[in-house]
């Protein structure tokens, strides 16, 4: 995994919108079939999430992502201007292809999710884990583990540190979240407060 959730443009995270760069990366993942394939697929995905981080930084950037004021012509030449002899062709025929449909937006998404097509290829599956503190070495394997053999797949730890949850993990394995934090029995003790006869943990 190559970029955190942290790192994705708040806009991009949208559902929406990871449904749409969901659809563009499963597209792209037809393009490289076969193991053989494997290692070209992951280097597109890796400079598609680059482009996306550093679309909003180059010289002619946020004129790109403008670019659904432009025609066709206009659209190709600035593309040319900012990429021409930078980047694959996959990517820059990519880049055509989104800013007809103005999603320039999503490139960066795109390539976030065509990485993760690519672990469950392999049979990898990304977990993210906040915990209050870094994990030590031995933490991380015992926990990859255990993980392991609950998910029946090779997990790859995105691990997050986040004082706010105070002690414990919550781990997120997709749309699924395990809440063992001591932040997260407070809440529950907190919440248990609010409702006659409630008992808390």
């Amino acid at each position: 995994m190559s970029v955190s959730l942290q790192q994705q443009d708040r806009t991009v995270l949208n559902p929406d919108n990871i449904g749409v760069a969901t659809v563009y990366a499963e597209a792209l993942a037809e393009m490289f079939p076969g193991p053989e394939k494997a290692d070209d697929a992951r280097d597109l995905a890796d400079e598609l999430t680059s482009l996306g981080q550093l679309i909003h930084e180059i010289d002619g950037g946020a004129e790109l992502l403008a670019a659904a004021l432009l025609n066709n012509r206009q659209r190709n030449a600035l593309v040319q201007r900012v990429f021409g002899g930078k980047i694959s062709p996959a990517a820059e025929q990519l880049l055509g292809v989104l800013g007809r449909n103005h999603r320039l937006g999503l490139i960066g998404a795109i390539g976030c999710q065509l990485d993760k097509l690519l672990d469950s290829r392999r049979g990898l599956v990304e977990v993210i884990v906040r915990t209050a503190i870094p994990l030590a070495d031995d933490q991380r394997q015992e926990l990859k583990q255990t993980l392991a053999k609950t998910l029946k797949a090779d997990p790859v730890l995105n691990v997050v540190v986040d004082p706010e949850i105070l002690g414990g993990l919550v781990i997120q394995v997709g749309d699924t979240v395990y809440d063992a934090s001591v932040a997260g029995d407070i809440d529950r003790i907190v919440e248990a407060m609010k409702t006659p006869g409630g008992t808390g943990l």
